[in-house]
């Protein structure tokens, strides 16, 4: 947990987040948003008090420090960026509003476009004025503040510079004598520390991932499933279970495997039905509501009956997918972020195809549906790689995806958990139950889950978690847990004698929410290492979520000095998730409305998430979450994790 920034004037009250959206005109007047993924507009964050320090390279490097007042970011562009040495006075520029989601973004703005190059956020925290009036310090040119981010701590001032040639843009951003202070001579952070402390990621690095532009698609036939091999004339099945992948720790090599990227978002089935597309997720709740777009697109297919299986996802800039943005999107009602990649097809115009190989369905549904979609569209095919499945998934380890689907290209299409699917992941994750929570030591907001798995039929306690959250994700989780308080433990509740200690004055809950973790490994009471909230799971019912037998899921790397790079088709459209389609960042509407589902079939579950462009080790070296109060009840602004 961070410090508490230091002195008496840590206890002032930290600036008012503004009622309404506010939209900067100058901002919104310099940008194409067709082009660029940066985000048009927002409502202020929950606690009000954001600081951002964005790296910027554009014409020239620069950094963007801004300050969250009124409903926007204050930004002033610090061309050498900040100095620790009180001594060093840096020139930093007032710029237009940005609008306060802006300082969640990363990504790479295209060339030509204002602004255009690579952004990461370099810090980011909360910030409390040091006077009880910052209006009047800003329109003075004379701000003192304190600042807690990763980076940056204790006191700073933003000091307008005066006199005739002065045009009233220019300030001053100098660092206070306190206890984090530090000479030049002793290092400068910004060379020191060039590393975004969301993606973990250099400006460079940014830059090297900017999606490449989706190469030409050879053009398939249109299917005719009397034709397919295996294909058997049937009825439109009603409800077909989805098939399911075997959680493995190498992807199998043989040429008889095919490998796709593993998207991190809902599964989704959807149902053709002369026009008619339900869309239901693996537990059989119809959220073709929530997806209308997707569904829009599908009844538009060449088709009067089809069963489409594959998966509901936001992307980020980067073109990796975010199941914390998609979860974001769905609370915020952003229903034009989301994006069906299809992967298979089990039922064609009068014909069950799901006893046919795997390669055959395949080669079907991109007949389907090319022809209907575009590069932006928000329905996709998803490519995979023949063969040689450890470069596959050293490419992906590489582009900071998740993991890989391999999957047996001859293989029928079984429903339930099978060995011809299976997932390889980047880092070791799970799904785990909520049975309590810890109250953070200060600003009183969440501290931490407690959690546990099912083991014949018992939960058997595996340690907390108290990273990974953002500020508005903590406080929606804060909200759903005290809907379902319980005086103490449920009775099949089995916590180790070690384990009494780090559970005392736990508020417990009944275990109605399912949450995905990552974490390093297990201990040898299966309690986990290093673990960081992913998201909570709407698509998962407690009660149903089995024991995770593999201790450590982390394959070996793959050999970097080239393997692999000849034969991935990560760069194809769809094959390296749909670079072409990137997020638009269109507003946050601050849908307070949303609420956590408590149980299998109610609506789902959204809260803000983190971008997983990083590799285990990032994942593990980097902090996330919420970081605890400034001592006056406020919570930090979230360390964003990648």
């Amino acid at each position: 947990m961070a410090k508490k920034p230091a002195g008496k004037a840590a206890s002032k009250k930290a600036p008012k987040a503004g009622a309404s959206v506010t939209h900067p005109e100058e901002y919104r007047a310099k940008r194409d948003f067709g082009v660029t993924p940066e985000p048009i507009e927002s409502a202020p964050s929950v606690s009000g008090n954001m600081f951002v320090v964005q790296m910027h390279d554009a014409s020239r490097l620069h950094y963007d420090f801004r300050l969250e007042m009124s409903g926007v970011l204050k930004s002033w562009a610090v061309t050498r960026g900040p100095s620790l040495d009180p001594k060093v006075k840096r020139l930093a520029v007032r710029t237009e509003d940005h609008p306060v989601s802006y300082g969640r973004f990363e990504g790479t703005i295209p060339q030509g476009e204002y602004g255009g190059g690579s952004v990461i956020v370099w810090d980011t925290g909360a910030w409390v004025p040091m006077s009880d009036d910052t209006d009047a310090d800003y329109e003075r040119g004379d701000m003192k503040f304190r600042l807690d981010g990763k980076k940056m701590k204790g006191g700073w001032a933003l000091v307008r510079i005066k006199g005739a040639n002065a045009t009233g843009k220019e300030w001053l951003l100098i660092k206070e004598r306190d206890i984090y202070a530090q000479p030049e001579g002793d290092g400068i952070i910004t060379e020191d520390a060039p590393q975004s402390v969301v993606s973990g990621l250099t400006v460079q690095e940014m830059e090297d991932r900017a999606a490449p532009a989706p190469l030409p698609r050879v053009v398939k036939p249109k299917p005719k499933p009397a034709k397919i091999k295996g294909a058997k004339k049937a009825d439109l099945p009603t409800a077909p279970k989805p098939q399911l992948a075997t959680l493995t720790a190498h992807a199998p090599s043989e040429d008889s495997w095919l490998h796709e990227i593993k998207f991190d978002g809902y599964r989704t089935i959807a149902r053709i039905d002369d026009g008619e597309t339900p869309l239901t997720t693996r537990n059989g709740h119809d959220w073709t509501e929530k997806y209308q777009p997707i569904a829009d697109i599908l009844s538009t297919l060449p088709c009067g009956q089809a069963i489409i299986d594959g998966e509901v996802c936001v992307q980020t800039p980067t073109g990796t997918t975010s199941f914390g943005l998609l979860q974001d999107a769905l609370a915020d009602g952003n229903k034009e972020k989301l994006v069906f990649f299809a992967f298979d097809l089990m039922y064609l115009d009068g014909y069950d195809l799901r006893a046919a190989p795997l390669a055959a369905r395949k080669e079907a549904l991109e007949g389907l549906i090319q022809g209907a979609i575009t590069a932006n569209s928000a329905v996709q095919f998803s490519d995979h790689h023949m063969g040689d499945g450890p470069a596959f998934f050293g490419q992906a380890a590489n582009l900071g995806l998740e993991g890989i689907i391999s999957k047996r290209a001859d293989a029928p299409y079984t429903s339930g958990k099978t060995k011809t699917w299976l997932k390889v992941k980047t880092s070791a994750a799970g799904d785990f139950e909520v049975v309590g929570f810890a109250v953070g030591k200060a600003g009183g907001g969440l501290g931490a889950l407690l959690l546990a798995e099912r083991v014949n039929h018992k939960l058997h306690y595996v340690g907390k978690v108290g990273t990974g959250f953002t500020e508005r994700e903590g406080a929606r989780l804060v909200k759903a847990l005290h809907e379902i308080i319980r005086d103490g433990p449920i009775n099949s509740l089995v916590i180790d004698p070690e384990s009494a200690a780090e559970v005392k004055g736990a508020t417990w809950v009944q275990p109605k929410l399912v949450v995905e973790v990552e974490y390093a490994n297990k201990t040898g009471k299966d309690h986990l290492r290093a673990p960081r909230y992913k998201g909570l799971r709407a698509d998962k019912a407690a009660g149903r979520v089995g024991y995770q037998s593999i201790r450590r899921l982390l394959p070996r790397s793959p050999d970097r000095s080239g393997q692999g790079q000849g034969h991935h088709t990560g760069d194809r459209q769809g094959a390296r998730a749909r670079p072409g389609h990137q997020p638009d960042g269109r507003a946050e509407t601050l849908d307070r409305r949303g609420r956590f589902e408590k149980a299998a079939g109610q609506k789902p579950v959204a809260q803000e998430g983190q971008n997983r462009c990083q590799s285990h080790t990032q994942s593990q070296e980097k902090e996330g979450g919420w970081r605890g109060g400034l001592g006056d009840g406020t919570m930090h602004a979230p360390v964003w994790a990648g």
